[in-house]
């Protein structure tokens, strides 16, 4: 069985010293291709993900291939939904979408596309 070797990742464990626990290795300019010492860290998730955002390179929303809606499918979804009214519920909503009613319901609720306002 092979494993996967992330360059990064060799590049920090041989100059730097191994993994902490909990941390991950980060490319300080956003660009994954650039795998210098001086541009990799240690660092938290919450940092990293600090950090995609930073350098547009987050995969949230429209810019994640999965995605089945589009930033104005999440405000029409907010604007149409209306609790226990047949129509307007998250089951409803989801068939007319194409989506799940979980989903749906995560939107509504604020759980997830929370960037879109």
């Amino acid at each position: 069985m092979m494993k996967i070797c992330y360059v990064h990742l060799l590049v920090l464990e041989a100059f730097v010293g191994p993994r902490p626990d909990g941390l991950e290795g980060c490319h300080n300019d956003g660009n994954p291709d650039n795998n210098r010492l001086d541009n990799l860290r240690w660092d938290t998730p919450e940092s990293n993900q600090a950090d995609r955002i930073a350098h547009g390179t987050d995969i949230r929303g429209i810019k994640n291939g999965q995605s089945k809606l589009t930033e104005e499918d999440i405000s029409a979804i907010r604007r149409e939904y209306v609790p226990r009214v047949k129509g307007s519920d998250c089951r409803a909503l989801a068939s007319k979408y194409g989506v799940s009613h979980s989903l749906i319901a995560g939107i509504v609720r604020n759980k997830t596309w929370r960037h879109v306002t």
